[in-house]
């Protein structure tokens, strides 16, 4: 993984068994977690400028024997991580879990590159990586960010304005790229 990203500065994602966790949340069951090797395996993907692909389903993507007299281990081990500039190229893109398959001990995933549209509401508010590299966004945050109010109610008119910030500043990109 830190060989790619040294080596490659375009878009690239990595998906699948990493065997490591990134700390509690992503363990249940068995001896604790051991805290420096989940910091390492942070820092790893810092040091790669990589970031999570969004996933959905089961939490817990393995599942350790059953042992008699102990409880079952589960952990997250598979998941999807990926460059910026990938991310910038599918923002819609998402990992599902699926249910195991025979005797496997992992879930498999299932990657998608567009979103699937079941309904025809309002498309969820999503925030953007993009929007971080534009260099108004810093600026538009501090201007919109009520100072001692609660944070609620301040990401809920954050919403608002990043929205129409966006169609803004970005109009419509998926127009302008076809």
């Amino acid at each position: 993984m830190e060989k790619v990203a040294a080596e490659d500065s375009g878009p690239w994602m990595i998906i699948g068994d990493l065997n490591d966790i990134k700390g509690e949340d992503e363990k249940r069951g068995g001896a604790p977690i051991n805290q420096a090797k989940c910091s390492k395996f942070v820092e790893r993907i810092d040091k790669c400028g990589l970031m999570e692909i969004q996933s959905y389903g089961n939490n817990f993507t393995w599942k350790g024997p059953l042992i008699p007299g102990f409880d079952r281990i589960f952990e997250k081990l598979d998941r999807g991580l990926c460059s910026i500039e990938w991310r910038q190229l599918f923002q819609e893109a998402g990992i599902k879990v699926l249910p195991r398959l025979g005797c496997s001990d992992h879930n498999p995933l299932l990657l998608y590159l567009k979103e699937e549209r079941r309904s025809r509401g309002e498309r969820p508010f999503r925030f953007e990586a993009a929007w971080m590299m534009h260099s108004n966004f810093t600026p538009m945050l501090r201007e919109n960010w009520r100072k001692g109010g609660e944070a609620i109610s301040n990401l809920v008119e954050l919403k608002g304005k990043l929205t129409e910030w966006n169609r803004n500043t970005f109009l419509n990109i998926l127009k302008k790229k076809k």
